[in-house]
């Protein structure tokens, strides 16, 4: 009777209204939801200033973050501001909101815009099939480029290569080992972040590219976590494929369509590596950073021959990982990134929750059921493959819709600008 009766009778008593808060309380934890909308956009802002997110679909946030699906030119303009302020000015990067501004001044599509959004739906179908009918083989698990091949492609000396003495060669084994604790570090810091799963296939990967690497920077072997990632990341995409290929037998026993079924995989497999190399690429700029700053801690200006090589190193791997990065398909990679941020958005957004039930300003309750609200809108987001979403602007348009009131150009990255310039060209030598 205490099974049935004890997770029962808190909803019962909800629904038969015992429970309910007063107005006061209504206010209060209304106020505490406008304040993690508020937090969520300043993190959504400080992605669109990382490298890595600058060219997010402001559609897909849309889509999968709803409460940033109404927000305001005067509310992005405070969140900008407060980027800025809790940003080191030293390390500070004006947000790219080419593609955020144009839907600030409203929703409504005009009759040419709703068939460029129709022209994009078809487009989206009409990839997904081609998609479709590349993925013919569960034998075809996106895997990442060969390593020596990207090798080969970037080869360049480093001048810290020449005459190493000795002594600098042992030196710099010992900041190499330095350095990896510092990959780890950043790993872990990534995780608290929400930007990297605690638990998964992906931090499974990260860490044992790590375990490779330092094996062997203790038998002096330059820095290849890059080639170790490769190494554990293949080696883990075998082992799922042959699962997969066991749960594609017993489909075809149960007489199932499994086009389906190929394209999750290959969905799974490129959203996988994508988010694989976006974190590799992080770790080491934020290991890179903490190495510098480790360094130069005692009052030296400038680093060592030994550090310099180190560091040279991270960034020869960098090199190899963004090479990666550039083979996979440009608008997949965006979608992939806009489907990414969201997730790390709404785990912000969890955590916000959470700090606030254990600083004791929320109740269980009230904190749970937030959590439950993003939960569902996580799971949304992963299971999402889209290539277009409801509402989106026209390159064309994008310009035309940017509010001219000399603030915002401030923020339209240079790339992006040319980006929609050369797409306005194109529509109009089209027509």
């Amino acid at each position: 009777q205490l099974i049935i009766n004890a997770p029962t009778c808190g909803p019962l008593l909800k629904k038969l209204g015992l429970v309910t808060p007063t107005d006061s309380r209504l206010k209060i934890i209304s106020k505490y939801r406008l304040r993690m909308v508020q937090y969520s956009l300043t993190e959504y802002v400080s992605l669109l200033a990382d490298e890595r997110f600058c060219d997010l679909d402001f559609t897909v946030v849309r889509e999968h973050v709803p409460f940033l699906r109404d927000i305001t030119y005067e509310q992005l303009k405070a969140a900008v501001k407060r980027h800025k302020e809790q940003t080191p000015p030293r390390s500070y990067k004006h947000p790219n909101l080419a593609n955020v501004l144009p839907y600030m001044n409203g929703s409504a599509l005009d009759d040419e815009n709703v068939e460029g959004e129709a022209r994009n739906v078809n487009k989206s179908r009409d990839s997904s099939s081609g998609i479709r009918s590349r993925r013919t083989s569960l034998i075809h698990f996106p895997r990442l480029p060969s390593v020596r091949h990207l090798m080969r492609a970037s080869a360049r000396g480093s001048i810290f290569d020449l005459r190493k003495s000795t002594e600098t060669k042992m030196e710099a084994n010992e900041e190499r080992l330095i350095f990896i604790k510092a990959l780890r570090a950043a790993y872990h810091l990534l995780i608290e972040r929400g930007e990297v799963e605690s638990r998964g296939f992906l931090p499974y990967s990260l860490f044992r590219s790590l375990d490779y690497a330092q094996d062997k920077a203790a038998r002096g072997q330059p820095l290849a976590d890059w080639e170790a990632l490769c190494v554990a990341s293949n080696s883990l995409a075998s082992h799922v494929k042959m699962v997969l290929l066991r749960v594609k037998r017993i489909f075809r026993l149960r007489a199932i369509t499994i086009n389906e079924f190929h394209t999750e995989l290959e969905h799974f497999g490129m959203l996988f590596l994508v988010q694989e190399l976006l974190a590799f690429i992080k770790a080491h700029e934020i290991a890179e950073k903490a190495f510098k700053d480790l360094s130069q801690g005692d009052g030296r200006d400038e680093l060592t021959l030994a550090e310099n090589v180190v560091l040279q190193e991270s960034v020869d791997q960098v090199l190899l990982a963004e090479q990666a990065l550039d083979e996979f398909d440009e608008k997949e990679v965006q979608q992939i990134k806009s489907h990414y941020a969201c997730h790390i958005i709404l785990s912000k957004a969890a955590a916000y929750y959470e700090t606030l039930s254990r600083q004791g300003l929320m109740s269980e309750r009230e904190a749970g059921e937030f959590l439950e609200e993003m939960e569902a809108h996580i799971l949304h987001t992963k299971e999402c493959q889209d290539s277009s979403h409801a509402g989106e602007i026209s390159d064309r348009h994008k310009l035309e819709m940017v509010p001219d009131d000399g603030w915002s150009p401030l923020h339209l990255s240079s790339s992006n600008a040319k980006s929609v310039t050369e797409n306005m060209k194109e529509d109009a030598d089209e027509v």
